[in-house]
């Protein structure tokens, strides 16, 4: 997915609120990511099973930027749903990649989830609103691998279920 398409389905998705009547929040967010480390594991084109820690670095603010377009639905006072699309990014560190063999492992083009997630808001008399959520997703990560010279792409993939949680005050 290019930046250009996942811009224009941010605007799309922003416009759409607009059209109902019930209480619909669109937020769009973006900031600093952290990456814990993972594990990596696989096989190579010479048919030899690999597996290592990987440390990774985020890089946020280097295009395509890391950010999220989330829409909210509250269905009552203290009730509501939500969809949240994330754009993330990973590069294995300097450290990984001399260890691994690898020159390059990054998901440059994209770390993709979506969730949909249970929300819980909380009455509250000052200006501040609290609410909880939990949710599950997609995710499809965009790998792009160098162990040698060779340039593997594999496109986009299928990475298992996201959970999801959140918590939050809302400034009316």
């Amino acid at each position: 997915m290019t930046f250009k398409s996942q811009a224009l389905g941010i605007a799309i998705m922003a416009a759409l609120p607009s059209v109902t009547l019930a209480e619909t929040v669109v937020s769009l967010y973006a900031g600093l990511q952290s990456l814990p480390h993972s594990k990596v594991t696989g096989t190579d084109q010479a048919a030899t099973d690999f597996a290592f820690t990987a440390g990774w670095e985020g890089r946020p603010f280097d295009m395509p930027p890391y950010y999220g377009v989330r829409v909210t639905r509250w269905i009552n006072e203290s009730w509501g749903y939500s969809v949240d699309f994330t754009h993330s990014k990973a590069y294995a560190d300097d450290e990984t990649l001399v260890s691994s063999g690898f020159s390059v492992l990054e998901f440059t083009d994209g770390i993709n989830v979506l969730t949909l997630n249970a929300l819980r808001r909380f009455e509250n008399e000052g200006r501040w609103t609290p609410y909880v959520g939990l949710g599950l997703g997609i995710s499809v990560p965009h790998v792009e691998i160098t162990p040698t010279t060779t340039l593997i792409r594999l496109n986009i993939n299928m990475a298992g279920w996201p959970r999801s949680s959140s918590s939050a005050l809302i400034m009316p």
